[in-house]
């Protein structure tokens, strides 16, 4: 092999690579380890001290909890700005640590749309003219089935609903009259309200990241999905989620806001902090709105933990200890905290003994960034509001334009903002009486800025400045712009794991994977001896490659993520039997040892690419049409198999050239394995009739069930709520699906507006867990409608429940092992979009394999039987799951999953069909004279071998899954576990003759016209 000094280093540099991003992961988990052990200890010696002592005893159990969170909260925050490893922070050790998906750690994804049709109403100025009404109403109704976004739909539909009349006659309003004039063409206004959507669209998205980042949640993810108006929200470990519906559907206000001085608000923080030394030294708290053991044990908890100079300060200036005073005597900030104490800040704050002190008017605010007046980055800023009657004195519905500009000197951006004629005049006043202090701007509760006033500014047109980036610029102008920009964002679909859920999801997949990875190392040793042990050191350095790619890229690790990386171990060795297969026909020829290496490498390459190049292409698109945990299944595949073939050609390559350089062999076989499947002369094709009969049958008995008896579909593609509840004593189906149909019909029966409760229950797992899907309001997406749903579900199975299960414990994850685990709900505009995506992503990769095959052996016959062999095997794969759903003791849902495993199986079965093709043009260019029947019966017989072996190899890791797995994906598996089979024979008996039929009737047809000339 040439280069091999080259492919030694570059495979080392690569190793190590992949070895230091997982040091991260190692380095994040040793760090959690000494947050655990500094909660224990904090706890271990409150357990001792007299203050936890005069808890009352019903109250133990709860400060205990509450420590512990606190405690590992603090240690963490602490060293969020510390080194920990090398010159890395623990912040930024753990953002490169392994992101694991919501199935797996539990918590919550969101998908909100953004509402644009409530903007574009809005830039309407809310006109009731007809045609108007009737274009928003037709696109809205067909938002459910497009792909386009709202705006397009809506200037289709105007054309539609408005005789010609021009947009301009709507948007010709005040606020837009600089923009859209009376002559101004359809096409124009419409790029005007595009304009006007994207900032929308934009303020939405800082908003929701904004309250994300507030609501303290570990490696959260908020994405916007092109030009949709949708925004993904991930948020691991969240265990609230009717706390989290609230927050990000909640409607933002923007507002502005005069403020205090420091030197005006210094006395009564001082006496603030004294009172509230007295008031927990007799731990007689009363806090508004919040619990007094929040406090309580917040405090205990410090008194443990510091040391003794530490713990003194900290009781007798308990609100400084936490909140650093500004000292800016002549600027609205009061002072400093870390993002870990400004809740307790807050707290401390709302004490009514606290309250008091301050003017009435007093109202403290966070500003929504850390400060940079703070090394380590994690302070935030109090900025002191003044607020005389709860009603800001200015909102930000006056802004009629704001945008980046750059300064006189051109090189620092600002944001120029503009008031309607009302605004201008109060904005006058304003900034008159507060010359020299700062005027805030606060959305949704948060301080965006609170810019000096320089002079009085009248005309409304303001410039406000400051050490802006041109990103904090932007995000600024679209918060200016919010106020006239009412764009509020729902929940169109939702999905829920409960952390009991998501621990045994990683058990399951965990076990799977040794399991399979054990089988496939074994059964390559067994198969192949010492060349077997070479294939298993490559898997072993393909897995730590894999790993070390997928936290490089900071891909996502899902439960069909690790049924990815199983298939991908057999894939991997796929192409070691490919190479060994060759090489053992080469040493059968007479060759020596080095030459039939040489020889069989050289022989095996085309084969082992055109193989994963077409799986590739299908995991591709499968990335690309797939969303969440499928997503993730797709990147785990694609990377599986870039990492595969490097080790597989290279790695065993090198190893295997070293033992020839020290003049040693190695052997390919032993005596149970060295003539399996050899010297066998079957007349494949001689049986293709045979075999058609068959797959005929099959084929017409999945096209019968699948029009007859049709699918039971997942969520994913009807819309509904599905809950996933766990009893705490076996219970059956039958009794559970009577009792949620009832209550359900009763819930339809007393209101007239619902059109369908059909409700579905299968046992999901063991006897104590049903899986319930519902359509119940399924059109209605707001959280009053799923706190119904989930109430009704309540009150029909409270009484299975031995014992006695309250709502909140029936609906909250927190604490509670039993009732709801885990939820989906997807509205029935993203179940089309995933119905449809389904459908396309499908055709196209058979599209995809076709042209690729076409043009690999440049015959578009040899397309046809690839692509033959494939849909066959996926309308059996389907057909299977029609006639056998509800009659196997495990779900056999269409959804997404299924359609990743179709597409898997496209992608993988056509392996066969490549290896086999491949050895049939070998043959066609040694032996041209021989008839074609005869080159594809011996390039059938010689290619069996290596068929049986890869399919047994890859049909022993999807068992695994199957059996280990967990529930989750146990339909994922038993779909890939039938495609195998199938797959592996339509490649055979089905995709090849097929080819060899097209072949012979378009020659037949080319020496008939020949002979007509």
């Amino acid at each position: 092999m040439q280069s091999k000094g080259l492919i030694r280093f570059t495979a080392i540099c690569l190793a190590l690579a992949c070895l230091w991003q997982l040091s991260f992961s190692v380095v994040t988990r040793i760090q959690e380890k000494k947050a655990d052990k500094y909660a224990e200890k904090a706890v271990s010696t409150l357990l001792e001290g007299a203050e936890f002592k005069a808890v009352a005893e019903e109250d133990k159990a709860f400060y205990i909890d509450s420590i512990t969170k606190v405690s590992n909260r603090r240690y963490l925050d602490s060293i969020s700005a510390e080194k920990v490893y090398l010159n890395y922070t623990y912040k930024d050790v753990k953002v490169k640590d392994i992101n694991l998906g919501l199935d797996l750690k539990g918590g919550m994804n969101v998908m909100l749309q953004v509402q644009l049709e409530d903007l574009v109403k809005a830039l309407a100025d809310h006109s009731q003219d007809p045609d108007f009404l009737a274009a928003l109403s037709l696109a809205k109704s067909r938002s459910v089935e497009s792909r386009d976004n709202f705006i397009t739909l809506f200037g289709k539909a105007w054309q539609e609903t408005a005789n010609g009349r021009p947009l301009a006659e709507i948007f010709n309003t005040l606020d837009l009259k600089d923009k859209v004039t009376r002559q101004s063409t359809d096409a124009e206004v419409l790029a005007v309200i595009e304009g006007e959507s994207e900032s929308a669209i934009a303020n939405s998205f800082n908003v929701l990241r904004n309250r994300i980042d507030r609501f303290g949640v570990t490696q959260p993810n908020i994405q916007r999905l092109g030009n949709t108006g949708r925004i993904l929200v991930e948020l691991p470990g969240v265990k609230e989620p009717e706390r989290v519906r609230k927050l990000l559907q909640g409607t933002a206000s923007l507002e502005f806001w005069t403020t205090f001085q420091y030197s005006e608000i210094e006395s009564f923080l001082n006496e603030a902090n004294s009172k509230l030394a007295e008031i927990l030294a007799t731990e007689e708290v009363e806090v508004a709105e919040e619990s007094t053991g929040d406090i309580v044990a917040d405090e205990i908890q410090a008194a443990g933990t510091q040391d003794q100079d530490e713990a003194k300060f900290r009781k007798e200036n308990p609100l400084f200890s936490v909140l650093r005073p500004s000292g800016y005597s002549t600027n609205a900030c009061i002072g400093f905290a870390s993002y870990a104490d400004t809740a307790l800040v807050n707290k401390y704050l709302a004490l009514p003994q606290i309250k008091e002190i301050f003017p009435k008017e007093f109202q403290a605010m966070w500003t929504v960034k850390p400060s940079d007046q703070i090394p380590g980055g994690n302070y935030f800023e109090l900025v002191a509001i003044k607020n005389r009657n709860n009603k800001a004195p200015l909102d930000g519905e006056v802004v009629t334009e704001a945008r980046v500009q750059y300064g006189e000197g051109g090189s620092r951006p600002e944001v120029s903002m503009s008031m309607n004629k009302d605004g201008a005049q109060t904005w006058a006043h304003l900034t008159k009486d507060n010359i020299g202090r700062q005027v805030a701007i606060v959305l949704d509760g948060m301080v965006y800025s609170y810019p000096t006033v320089q002079s009085e500014i009248s005309g409304g047109s303001s410039q406000i400045t400051g050490n802006f980036t041109l990103e904090e610029a932007e995000d600024l102008a679209n918060v200016l712009k919010s106020g006239k920009l009412p764009a509020p964002a729902t929940i169109i679909q939702e999905q829920v794991v409960g952390p009991s859920l998501g621990s045994e999801s990683i058990n399951a997949g965990l076990i799977s994977f040794a399991i399979a990875f054990v089988l496939v190392l074994i059964y390559m040793v067994l198969f192949y001896q010492g060349a077997g042990l070479i294939a298993d050191i490559a898997l072993l350095s393909n897995v730590i490659l894999l790993f070390g790619t997928l936290v490089s890229f900071g891909a996502v690790l899902t439960l069909p993520g690790i049924a990815g990386l199983v298939l991908t171990l057999g894939m991997a060795v796929d192409a070691n039997v490919i190479i060994y297969e060759r090489v053992k026909e080469e040493l059968r020829a007479g060759k020596g040892f080095g030459k039939a290496v040489a020889d069989g490498y050289k022989n095996a390459y085309s084969a082992i690419i055109d193989g994963q190049v077409t799986t590739a292409l299908t995991g591709l698109v499968l990335f690309l049409f797939g969303s969440g945990p499928v997503k993730g299944f797709a990147t785990t595949l694609i990377i599986g198999i870039v990492t595969s073939v490097l080790t597989s050609i290279f790695i065993t390559r090198i190893i295997i050239d070293d033992r020839i350089a020290r003049g040693k062999t190695v052997s390919f076989d032993n005596k149970l394995t060295r003539n399996f499947l050899q010297n066998t002369h079957v007349d494949f094709l001689g049986k293709r009739k045979i075999t058609y009969i068959i797959s005929g049958a099959l084929v017409l008995i999945s096209i019968v069930s699948i029009f007859w008896k049709g699918f039971t579909y997942g969520v994913d593609f009807t819309g509904g709520r599905t809950y996933v509840v766990r009893f705490d004593n076996d219970v059956k189906a039958e009794d559970v699906r009577t009792a949620v149909v009832n209550a359900f019909n009763e819930a339809a029966a007393q209101d007239e507006n619902v059109s369908n409760s059909a409700a579905e229950v299968k046992q999901f797992g063991g006897d104590s867990q049903m899986k319930i899907t519902t359509t119940y309001k399924i059109d209605q997406e707001s959280s009053e409608v799923d706190a119904e749903v989930e109430n009704i579900l309540y009150t029909a199975l409270k009484g299975f429940f031995k014992a006695d299960v309250s709502l909140a414990e029936f609906t909250s994850t927190v604490d509670n092992p039993n009732g709801i685990v885990s939820s989906d709900k997807v509205g029935p505009t993203i179940a089309n979009d995933m119905k449809r995506d389904a459908i396309i992503a499908v055709i196209i990769a058979l599209f995809v394999i076709f042209a690729y095959i076409a043009i690999r052996f440049k015959n578009w016959t040899w397309g046809l039987g690839g692509v033959t062999s494939l849909a066959h095997t996926a309308v059996i794969v389907i057909g299977f799951f029609s006639l056998f759903s509800g009659i196997l003791p495990f779900t056999l849902d269409v959804d997404q999953t299924f359609i990743a495993a179709i597409l898997t199986i496209i992608g993988y079965a056509i392996n066969d069909n490549v290896v086999i093709f491949d050895r049939i043009r070998e043959y066609k260019a040694d032996h041209p004279k021989a008839l074609l029947k005869d080159n594809v019966n011996s390039a059938l017989n010689s290619t069996l071998s290596r068929t049986m072996n890869t399919s047994l190899t890859t049909l022993v890791t999807m068992i695994a899954i199957a059996i280990f797995g967990g529930e989750v994906i146990r339909g994922l598996a038993v779909a890939l576990i039938l495609g195998i089979v199938i797959g592996t024979y339509a490649s055979i008996f089905i995709g090849t003759p097929v080819m060899y039929d097209v072949v012979s009737a378009v020659e037949k047809r080319k020496a008939a016209k020949a002979s007509r000339k």
